[in-house]
């Protein structure tokens, strides 16, 4: 079965009334770097990074942060809870554009499971992203920076790198055929209905809720593997 096959008879859409168009992701999705705006070489950037990574993480972390300007005030101000990356990575799905997600094995072997099991009541979910290393993450970031956005809004959207849920491997961004991949409407799909009822059973948790203690934005496509967590 290909990610973006439905089951014979179903259609799953975002129906049109649920895109809400003064979302804060559609916006900064949209916005055009700013006339003056900082620009950034991208390469000599990421190469920065790769000389920076193998080794002495800890501290290359830190340099790798203030290079981003996230200060050890705004971090402490935030208090999100750090995530080393997984050592031990498998297949968990693989994209029509030829993309494999990687979770740790057995979130792996969950998520194998909990998509048979949509599929067998007639609904279809897919692996948007799933393990991102130290320089994906900071790839985000500075991204978000080349769009003129602060670091205060970019904090909502995105964890720091070292900080974010998908450095572990448990953490999946889900999607359904025929919804934009990380928008709130995703909340309005069966797909989601489905997870809500159905994910914990599996190991499955939603992270960011809405109100979340850790400040970022509703995230209904956000779902970490946590087995035996309340969900």
């Amino acid at each position: 079965m290909t990610t973006s096959s439905l089951p014979k008879g179903r259609v799953n859409i975002c129906t049109p009334d649920a895109v809400i168009e003064t979302s804060v992701l559609r916006v900064r999705k949209s916005s055009p770097v700013p006339t003056g705006a900082r620009r950034y070489n991208r390469q000599a950037f990421l190469q920065t990074i790769h000389t920076m990574l193998p080794h002495e993480k800890d501290n290359n972390l830190a340099l790798l942060l203030a290079s981003l300007g996230i200060s050890d005030a705004l971090l402490a101000r935030k208090a999100l809870p750090f995530h080393p990356d997984a050592r031990e990575l498998a297949p968990a799905e693989t994209s029509a554009d030829g993309r494999t997600h990687l979770l740790i094995p057995p979130a792996s072997k969950s998520w194998s499971a909990m998509k048979a099991a949509a599929y067998e009541d007639g609904i279809v979910i897919e692996i948007v992203s799933a393990f991102r290393d130290v320089e994906e993450q900071a790839q985000i970031i500075l991204d978000k920076q080349a769009r003129g956005m602060d670091m205060e809004a970019i904090l909502t959207l995105s964890a720091p790198p070292g900080y974010s849920e998908h450095h572990t491997g448990r953490a999946v961004d889900i999607n359904t055929p025929g919804c934009e991949e990380r928008e709130e409407p995703f909340e309005a799909t069966e797909a989601f209905r489905w997870l809500t009822t159905h994910a914990a059973r599996f190991g499955f948790v939603l992270s960011y809720p809405r109100g979340n203690a850790l400040g970022f934005i509703y995230e209904p496509w956000h779902w970490f593997y946590q087995p035996g967590a309340q969900a």
